[in-house]
């Protein structure tokens, strides 16, 4: 059996077709399970149309809500997606196809598709980037897991002692516990055509959102010397470097005018960097969107290199207090 769980927060608009895409599944031997960790909307009222078990947390965060849907799970696999997620009828079926045909494994985790379930500029340009660099990467194992399209199985599970409730809102727990699995030798698939359809936040939410989480990646990657396979990769730090001085240069240049042609040098490598990226996106959404795509990446990369700036001074601080 596999045990889906799924955490929901005023979810209301969202759960409907997350449920429906699940109960479409040719693969049937399955449960769900929600854990609603203080909804004040209808989500439960939508929730409790279909055949799911309903469990209560009180805003400790969607790691403490999983642990507890792990707790109430009968399956031997879990399968972890949000409220903002929608499954493929076949999905089911992959798991336990992969997990059959790959004895030695211990977790799998899919794609999403290329295009956002919701509309904008900003949501669609994430689901291109994710599917983008997912898909480009090479290799059958990754060294992190994922709660909007991840499955695992119970002993692995129970072997690393379920997700760090420290972790109070939608952060980076996936991605540590996979760390975890695999500093016990636990070996995540990464399977391409296992793919499921993903809301996105918006321009606001999504720095807030990025900024947020790249303090928690910083201070990760500082401890593990080592960054992952596809989201925060060495590729991805030069290019935030880059952009970082292209401000600054930028800045500079209205005291120093002989720095423009430095900073049109780096504008430059900024392009032919994201240039694979860029090509993708042209072909994909028209010049309108790429164009606009242009400045959401470098949004974006600004936003990785403060985001990393305060967690180094933070942990500076840190010290300096102890001493």
């Amino acid at each position: 059996m596999i045990s889906i769980i799924i955490p929901v927060l005023n979810e209301e608009t969202r759960i409907n077709a997350c449920l429906n895409s699940i109960f479409l599944s040719t693969y049937k031997d399955f449960e769900v399970i929600l854990v609603d960790d203080g909804s004040t909307d209808d989500t439960l009222g939508h929730a409790n149309k279909y055949e799911v078990q309903i469990y209560r947390s009180n805003k400790e965060g969607p790691a403490y809500a999983r642990n507890i849907g792990i707790k109430k799970a009968r399956g031997d696999i879990f399968f972890f997606i949000d409220a903002d997620v929608e499954i493929q009828p076949k999905n089911l079926q992959q798991i336990i196809d992969t997990f059959e045909q790959k004895k030695d494994i211990s977790a799998i985790i899919g794609m999403r598709t290329k295009k956002s379930i919701n509309k904008g500029i900003t949501p669609n340009y994430w689901a291109l980037w994710k599917y983008y660099m997912y898909k480009k990467t090479t290799g059958e194992y990754i060294d992190f897991f994922s709660t909007n399209r991840g499955a695992i199985k119970r002993s692995a599970l129970e072997d690393v002692g379920g997700f760090d409730t420290i972790y109070k809102k939608a952060d980076i727990e996936d991605y540590e516990l996979g760390y975890r699995l695999r500093e016990k030798g636990h070996m995540i698939y990464f399977n391409k055509d296992i793919e499921v359809s993903h809301h996105f936040p918006n321009l606001i939410s999504s720095i807030k959102k990025t900024f947020r989480r790249n303090i928690y990646w910083t201070k990760i990657f500082i401890r593990r010397k080592k960054f992952d396979s596809v989201d925060i990769t060495v590729d991805r730090g030069i290019l935030a470097g880059v952009s970082f001085l292209i401000l600054l240069l930028a800045i500079m240049g209205i005291f120093y005018n002989s720095l423009i042609y430095l900073d049109i040098l780096l504008i430059l490598s900024f392009l032919m960097l994201n240039g694979g990226l860029f090509a993708f996106i042209l072909k994909e959404k028209g010049f309108k969107f790429f164009i606009y795509s242009i400045g959401i990446n470098y949004i974006f990369s600004i936003t990785l290199v403060l985001s990393a700036i305060t967690s180094i001074l933070g942990l500076v601080g840190l010290v300096i207090r102890k001493e």
